[in-house]
C-alpha cells in the first residue's frame, strides 16, 4: 500500500510525504483522528501545509491526511 512505501522510504532515509486525497475514504492513514487539520483545510486556505502535517513516529514520514472534518471537495473548490 502507499502507506507502507512511504514508511519504508523513509526508515531507508529518504524524505518521504504521503497525501490522502481520496474523499470516498477518509482516515486512511489511522492519524486523522489526531489531526484537526488536513489536505482539504490547506486548500481552501483555513491552515497553513505545516501546520497540517504529521509525522509517523515509528518511521519519521510525514503524513497529509485528507481532513478529519467533513469537508467536501464542493466545500473547498
Amino acid at each position: 500500500s502507499a502507506m507502507c512505501l512511504t514508511m519504508v522510504a523513509a526508515m531507508s532515509g529518504q524524505r518521504a510525504l504521503l497525501i490522502e486525497c481520496d474523499t470516498r475514504r477518509m482516515e486512511r492513514s489511522g492519524l486523522a483522528e489526531s489531526n484537526d487539520y488536513g489536505l482539504l483545510e490547506v486548500l481552501a486556505g483555513k491552515v497553513s501545509l505545516d501546520h497540517a502535517l504529521r509525522r509517523e513516529p515509528a518511521s519519521g514520514a510525514y503524513i497529509l491526511p485528507l481532513s478529519r472534518h467533513p469537508l467536501s471537495v464542493n466545500d473547498v473548490l
